[in-house]
Formats: structure tokens, sequence, C-alpha cells
């Protein structure tokens, strides 16, 4: 019942951003990943996977873009919404 987006420059280039609407509530929300351990911060968001266990991924790189070796996998897992 949930769907994730996200923003690829976030607030500021290169501070991606990602988010969930409620399509019970028609709420939208943002993830928050805390502080200074926040992977976006620096990164673009790039896309979006999900595996044979319908668990979902974020792909972030710190190019815009399609070169360099700065791409990370991240596994959305335990996300809670809060207001």
């Amino acid at each position: 019942g949930k769907y994730v987006f996200g923003d690829l420059f976030g607030p500021s280039v290169g501070s991606g951003r990602l988010f969930f609407g409620n399509l019970v509530t028609g709420k939208l929300l943002e993830f928050h990943l805390g502080g200074q351990h926040n992977p976006l911060i620096g990164s673009f968001l790039k896309g979006f996977g999900r595996d044979d266990a319908e668990e979902i991924y974020v792909l972030i790189d710190s190019n815009i873009g399609t070169l360099g070796t700065g791409g990370k996998v991240l596994k959305i897992v335990g996300a809670q919404a809060t207001n």
C-alpha cells in the first residue's frame, strides 16, 4: 500500500531524497535517514529495484552522469513513518 519515489538532486545538488506515498490515506512523507550517516548526502538518486522477496533497493551515485565508480546499492529496511 505504499509508493516509493525520490528526488535526484534534493534541495541542493548531490543531496537526493526518498519519499513514499501512502495509497490508502493519500499522504506523502519523506524518509528520514538520519544526520551525518545519511548515505544520500553527497549522492544522486539514480533508481530503484525490487527483488523476488519484494525488498526495495535504492541506487545512488556520487556522479550525476553515467561514468565513475561511486555507485552504491542500498536496501530499504525497517522504514517507519514519522510526523
